[in-house]
């Protein structure tokens, strides 16, 4: 694949789903909101490269509900650019997220 071809009808859709954290009680895939911002971090650098930056994000579900809305805003805000590393903000949601994961983290069976 090259970045010059079709790179101007070339849109990433994105589906950020949160069943993938570590506190979902179904999944089991154990990512932490770092986890969710490298990621963010990778499509942002993938979508600058092939198609100008251009990217479409659709928030999905979840199965643990408190964990879902700080997994949207630190996609968001990571996609956007918004927040950087050392923002206040940023740093606050991942240690209420945290937080709020100690005890509820699954264990990955299989």
């Amino acid at each position: 694949w090259s970045s010059d071809v079709c790179s101007s009808d070339l849109i990433i859709f994105l589906v950020v789903g949160a069943d993938s954290h570590g506190a979902d009680p179904l999944v089991r895939l154990g990512l932490t909101m770092p986890d969710f911002r490298q990621l963010a971090t990778r499509m942002r650098s993938l979508a600058d490269d092939l198609c100008g930056g251009r990217i479409i994000a659709v928030a999905a579900g979840g199965y643990a509900p408190e964990h879902v809305a700080r997994v949207w805003a630190v996609y968001l805000a990571t996609l956007t650019r918004t927040w950087g590393d050392d923002d206040p903000r940023l740093l606050a949601l991942i240690e209420e997220d945290r937080l709020a994961s100690v005890g509820k983290t699954p264990t990955r069976s299989g």
